[in-house]
């Protein structure tokens, strides 16, 4: 049976009248809200996925893919995670210093890396995936980073506020300005550039629109951008900085580690075949996982202080995303190779293949995705520093002995899916366990939810097999 998140009963009756709990309504109605919103967007994505992909190449995937994990694993650094810090202070005031605390520094980095492109742009192109002749684009690196850093930050605004209705909508322009403008721009024969512009496209629609429905408060508070503020609010929470800012490099980078390494160690095509795969199996963790991890935020924010609380909650979203991402990404599993090429065309049969392997480690980070807040809400960044560290190594290592001693991308891709998955399932009953959690229950309704779910699978794939052949 799922423990209930709330740590009070969604009905209970007063005085001979039957209430419903407010609390519980409006965490469902937010989560709703965001996924409502993401479905759209997600929708419009998987629509125009089949598109692009009889536009543009599998390198030419790749080396977007590539650029976007640069991106990534600079931009958790460039605002100094004091995004994560948002949600904490006691005050709106303090607040919105934290929150342009971490603008100026993403404007530093963003400024610095735009010295490095203008320097070093021919030498550093082939570093993050891209041939000499395209160089150019690396000038679009700080511009997505000082991007990517500010809609986080602003993000972590509206999450403070509830404000989640902006955050939806927002992830519906973004998505649709992005798919037009690399559609429009791939028929119009633009090549690997439209795929780049019409990303940024996207990012601009999602920036202007978060800094135009934030702006308001922004200025309400704007005592909190004098220096004094500033600099105190910076002080109190240097732990982000000086701590989780690694602890998130190290994190992003392990995520985006087989993109990085594919390209050298194999070629810009098996990037685009993973990219795809990895893209559009990472539908369910943005459209559930990441917006229930908004709404977890801030609700774990306001419990830490309730060890008891805050384990029922982290149990009851962990046991429930588990069994909704389970659904879909087992049928993958299964039944990847099938679909993949009737879907994007028998060019891309091979990412089809990749799915199926990322689809069983993909199930447990779904699950997983709300729980990285824990560490921030109890202030335990040396210990999530020190964890995704020695995911990293385990990573790296997993991708290089596997070159080393298959000499072929499918299995490696395989063999890392594997240890993944086990390791993400270690990561995530041991948070579960420091918000007070019993690790005994924690693995048996993981084993429940599991197992019904890839039998009822299996049974699908058999009857699948024997009609079809």
């Amino acid at each position: 049976m799922f423990a209930n998140p709330f740590g009070v009963k969604a009905v209970y009756r007063r005085g001979g009248i039957l209430i419903q709990n407010p609390f519980r309504n409006r965490f469902v109605l937010q989560v709703a809200t965001l996924a409502g919103g993401t479905a759209t967007a997600q929708g419009i994505s998987l629509l125009c996925a089949p598109v692009l992909t009889r536009l543009y190449l599998p390198e030419q995937m790749g080396a977007l893919a590539a650029v976007s994990a640069v991106v990534a694993v600079i931009g958790v650094v460039a605002a100094g995670q004091y995004d994560q810090a948002v949600v904490l202070p006691d005050n709106d005031r303090d607040a919105v210093s934290v929150a342009v605390a971490g603008f100026l520094l993403s404007t530093g980095i963003a400024l610095l890396l735009l010295a490095v492109a203008g320097i070093r742009g021919r030498s550093v192109a082939p570093l993050i995936g891209l041939s000499r002749d395209q160089w150019y684009w690396v000038f679009l690196v700080p511009v997505l980073v000082y991007m990517l850093s500010a809609e986080v930050l602003l993000i972590r605004l509206h999450v403070r506020l509830g404000r989640f209705r902006p955050l939806a909508w927002t992830q519906i322009m973004q998505q649709m300005g992005a798919s037009a403008g690399k559609i429009g721009l791939g028929f119009a024969g633009f090549g690997v550039g439209g795929l780049f512009l019409g990303h940024l496209t996207g990012h601009v629609i999602r920036f202007g629109r978060l800094l135009c429905s934030a702006w308001p408060f922004i200025r309400r508070h704007r005592d909190a951008c004098r220096w004094a503020a500033l600099w105190a609010q910076a002080c109190r929470y240097r732990k982000f900085p000086l701590i989780s800012s690694g602890s998130g490099v190290l994190h992003v980078i392990s995520a985006q580690l087989p993109i990085l390494l594919l390209a050298p160690l194999f070629s810009p095509a098996v990037v685009g075949y993973y990219a795809l795969s990895y893209t559009l199996l990472t539908v369910p963790v943005s459209l559930i996982g990441q917006n229930t991890s908004h709404v977890f935020l801030e609700r774990a924010a306001r419990l830490r202080a309730d060890r008891e609380k805050l384990a029922r909650i982290a149990i009851s979203v962990y046991q429930r995303l588990l069994l909704v991402g389970a659904v879909p990404l087992s049928f993958i599993t299964f039944h990847g190779d099938r679909l993949f090429p009737f879907v994007f065309g028998a060019g891309w049969a091979e990412s089809g293949t990749y799915a199926q392997w990322l689809s069983v480690w993909l199930i447990f980070v779904f699950a997983a995705t709300p729980l990285n807040n824990l560490y921030s809400i109890l202030e335990r960044q040396g210990e999530g520093f020190a964890w995704n560290a020695g995911l990293l190594v385990i990573r790296a290592a997993v991708i290089f002995s596997g070159h080393a001693f298959f000499g072929e991308a499918l299995p490696v891709v395989a063999l890392y899916s594997v240890v993944g998955a086990v390791s993400v399932l270690i990561w995530s009953i041991r948070m579960l366990v420091v918000a007070g959690g019993r690790i005994g229950s924690i693995v048996r309704s993981t084993i429940i939810i599991l197992i019904p779910v890839m039998l009822v699978q299996y049974v699908i794939y058999e009857l699948i097999r024997n009609v079809l052949g």
